[in-house]
């Protein structure tokens, strides 16, 4: 199951209290979670479990006067539904895929129908390495460090900017931030590269 809260709690609170409709005009950053985040507190690169990466993503959002919404889940599905039920606002995403970057092509389908600008953070070198996410996500980052640089770079966007994915479906180069890209990235970009003719039709 997805945890996360239901939108209509919300309308009712800011009936109630007119500061709770003014922190809803907020720019709202989504955190995803693949499968085993409760468990990232084992990861070498992380230096802490989840909820302590709970409690600093949920203060840095205050800092930089932004929402956040999590949704952590070990079904796929359960991700896909919460990405399409934010689809109208071409949302920004804060992605831990976990095992998902190297088979969720489900989610890769998703973040590109719902136009998201999303951020790639990992806890494994080898999923990184090997994600298919990648083309669809502005940079890959790892660990605590990497987690609150993404969501800074989430929080300093335009809203809909769509950085991560272009016109029609097709992925725009990865930035990465001066990181070197990965093998799947370099591949992507070469593959949607316009073809040089020499003056020929």
């Amino acid at each position: 199951m997805c945890f996360y809260k239901k939108d209509f709690v919300l309308k009712c609170a800011a009936l109630i209290n007119p500061k709770t409709k003014e922190r809803d005009m907020k720019t709202t950053i989504l955190v995803l979670q693949g499968p085993g985040m409760r468990l990232v507190g084992t990861e070498p690169l992380i230096g802490c479990d989840a909820d302590t990466l709970e409690t600093r993503l949920r203060e840095e959002a205050e800092k930089l006067g932004v929402q956040i919404a999590f949704c952590q889940s070990n079904s796929e599905g359960d991700l896909l539904d919460f990405l399409e039920k934010r689809r109208a606002k071409a949302p920004r995403v804060l992605l831990f895929p976990t095992t998902l970057a190297l088979n969720g092509l489900a989610l890769r389908q998703q973040l590109r129908l719902v136009a998201a600008t999303a951020v790639e953070v990992h806890f494994d070198a080898e999923q990184a390495k090997g994600s298919i996410l990648a083309p669809h996500c502005l940079v890959q980052l790892t660990g605590l460090s990497g987690a609150i640089e993404g969501l800074r770079l989430l929080a300093r966007m335009e809203a809909g900017a769509g950085e991560g994915v272009g016109t029609a479906g097709v992925a725009r180069p990865t930035k990465t931030l001066g990181r070197r890209r990965t093998t799947a990235q370099a591949r992507e970009e070469t593959a949607t590269r316009p073809r040089k003719t020499l003056g020929r039709k």
